[in-house]
């Protein structure tokens, strides 16, 4: 048996990445989002060709 990483991708559709409490807004609250963040790698420089949302 070999081992394997798990690789989970979490996309927000319509939210600012500086709207949550580990990224210093003070007036969000997002206690899960700041537990994940803390367990995981956050890509602050990553960018998109291809919003998720579009009008």
């Amino acid at each position: 048996m070999t081992d394997r990483l798990n690789v989970v991708f979490v996309f927000a559709d319509e939210w600012r990445g500086q709207a949550v409490g580990y990224a210093g807004d003070a007036n969000a609250h997002t206690p899960n989002l700041d537990a994940f963040a803390g367990e995981s790698i956050n890509f602050v420089n990553a960018g998109s060709g291809c919003p998720v949302c579009s009008p």
